[in-house]
């Protein structure tokens, strides 16, 4: 296996990593606030503007 080899492969491993296994953890955690409406948020939004 060639140098060249190496890097094509590890290009490839990174992509299908970041195509496949990358979660948006904001948008989960937006989807989570908007639903479920959680005490502790309003609470913190509330001290925040205060």
């Amino acid at each position: 296996m060639t140098q060249a080899d190496r890097i094509m492969l590890v290009v490839v491993v990174v992509l299908v990593d970041i195509l496949f296994f990358a979660l948006p953890v904001t948008a989960f955690f937006a989807a989570y606030v908007i639903l479920a409406r959680p005490i502790w948020f309003r609470e913190w939004v509330e001290r925040l503007y205060e």
